[in-house]
């Protein structure tokens, strides 16, 4: 469905732009072609310099990872490259976790599993988000069907670096942390002792292998 557009003519089907890029980001826009609509990522407009150098190796690389991550269940789907500066993916009309809770419905501990789930599907095919601090990376659309979204940061770990799964384990850590640091601040009643456990143990890691990295807030 969205195979005719180009540069040329993506103009016309722009429904409207979503936040305030800086200089160095890239436009995420949401575009609409007989009723089916897909969100554009383009560095076009960015500093050139940045575009060239930067800007197009970051959009070829996340539309891969979306690319590898097309049959896993709450990732939007990857359509196209538009051109060497953006792409298209799934358009998902959600909201992020803070808005559904005070808009639809309190979070309870089947929507933690579920963002669990996620990011162990991520994980097992040697993925790692690394921005799932953000919690505007998660959304909840119809259903209560929960996406991940946005993988500008993620990493994809090699297969030939040497103890990969450790590596993916220790990265991961990161993720999962996200995740309880999101309960924490949402659902505080319902953090468990477990729950606290988890919690140091990635602020022990973090300490050992990344001791420069901020800690999670």
């Amino acid at each position: 469905m969205f195979e005719d557009l180009s540069r040329e003519n993506i103009g016309q089907y722009v429904d409207r732009e979503i936040g305030r890029p800086k200089w160095r980001d890239a436009r995420v826009k949401i575009v609409e072609v007989g009723g089916h609509r897909a969100l554009l990522k383009d560095v076009y407009d960015c500093n050139p310099l940045f575009r060239f150098f930067v800007g197009r190796h970051l959009i070829h690389r996340e539309f891969k990872l979306y690319k590898a991550l097309e049959e896993v269940r709450g990732v939007p789907r990857a359509y196209r490259l538009l051109d060497k500066d953006a792409f298209l993916v799934e358009y998902i009309d959600g909201m992020p976790p803070r808005r559904y809770k005070h808009k639809v419905a309190r979070l309870k501990d089947p929507f933690y599993e579920e963002c669990f789930r996620l990011v162990d599907e991520l994980h097992r095919r040697g993925l790692v988000h690394l921005d799932l601090r953000n919690k505007n990376n998660f959304l909840i659309a119809d259903g209560a069907q929960v996406y991940i979204v946005d993988f500008a940061s993620a990493i994809r770990v090699p297969r030939w670096l040497p103890f990969r799964r450790f590596w993916v384990l220790v990265l991961g850590a990161f993720d999962r942390a996200g995740v309880l640091k999101m309960k924490q601040r949402l659902s505080r009643g319902q953090v468990s002792e477990e729950d606290r456990k988890r919690i140091a143990r990635f602020e022990r890691t973090r300490a050992i292998f990344f001791p420069h990295v901020l800690v999670l807030q």
